[in-house]
């Protein structure tokens, strides 16, 4: 559904920091594949506030505490601020998934991005991509 929608609503990525079972590396990744903005869920107090809760929606809250995320959440837009510049006013041309864990997307400005979100590292045409990885380069 993103894809779908993109240019058309700005959207969001699930905040980064509930998801445990996926680095945030990887959503990272899916954020840029889908151009849509990385989230986080931050608390003023430490988490520890929600462990006697017995509401589930604060039951898996781990890593709220703002001041604890602070280091993540600027590498993480950092990261994805340099590659939103270069695609933010370009259209997907292509959104190719190429393996369970390869993706390649076009856009009309001459960038492409390639992800890898496999552990190991990945040959394709354009080179061998790294594990957790991924690469923005510049076409003719």
């Amino acid at each position: 559904m993103p894809l779908v929608l993109e240019g058309c609503i700005p959207g969001v990525i699930a905040p980064m920091n509930l998801l445990q079972y996926q680095p945030i590396k990887s959503q990272l990744m899916q954020a840029m594949e889908y151009r849509i903005a990385p989230a986080f869920a931050l608390s003023y107090e430490r988490e520890t506030i929600f462990h006697d809760t017995m509401d589930t929606d604060f039951m898996g809250i781990f890593s709220s505490h703002y001041q604890e995320q602070l280091p993540t959440i600027g590498e993480a837009y950092r990261e994805y601020d340099q590659f939103y510049q270069l695609v933010k006013d370009a259209r997907t041309v292509s959104h190719e998934v190429l393996s369970s864990t390869l993706r390649r997307v076009r856009y009309d400005n001459g960038y492409t991005l390639l992800l890898n979100y496999a552990s190991v590292p990945e040959r394709l045409p354009e080179g061998v991509l790294d594990g957790l990885s991924y690469l923005l380069i510049r076409g003719e």
